[in-house]
């Protein structure tokens, strides 16, 4: 079930991210003006970063479920200390987009680690189910 949400989640985001790829220069001129037209490259690296959050919207809900909120902690701070990595280095390389693309390295570790650990606990629980001590 977890995984056909993530599937269907992800159909609009992908069309909405095609979008944004594809015509990030008119969106960001129509809406803000051609003044800020260089911000068309960090408006679709900060869209995507958004996406992949609204796909796996689940997560922590169920990590709270599962109670494993020592968990969330510990992977918010593997992904923040990430993300500040990344942007040290890409910030001064290419400006605001290597801090979107940090953004993007955060959106990606949270639900890696989050899912690894949820399904951890769930095949944990499973075998407890079906072979009680």
């Amino acid at each position: 079930m977890i995984i056909k949400l993530s599937v269907l989640a992800s159909i609009p985001a992908t069309l909405f991210m095609l979008v944004a790829f594809f015509f990030n220069q008119i969106i960001m001129t129509t809406v803000f003006g051609s003044e800020y037209l260089e911000a068309g490259e960090p408006f679709y690296i900060l869209t995507a970063a958004a996406l992949i959050s609204a796909v796996f919207f689940w997560i922590h809900p169920l990590l709270q479920a599962l109670d494993l909120l020592a968990f969330r902690i510990r992977i918010y701070g593997i992904a923040i200390i990430t993300g500040l990595v990344v942007a040290w280095f890409l910030v001064p390389k290419i400006g605001s987009s290597g801090m979107a693309v940090a953004l993007i390295f955060i959106n990606v570790i949270i639900p890696l680690f989050s899912t690894y650990y949820i399904f951890k606990k769930l095949r944990i629980s499973e075998s407890e189910i079906n072979h009680p001590v």
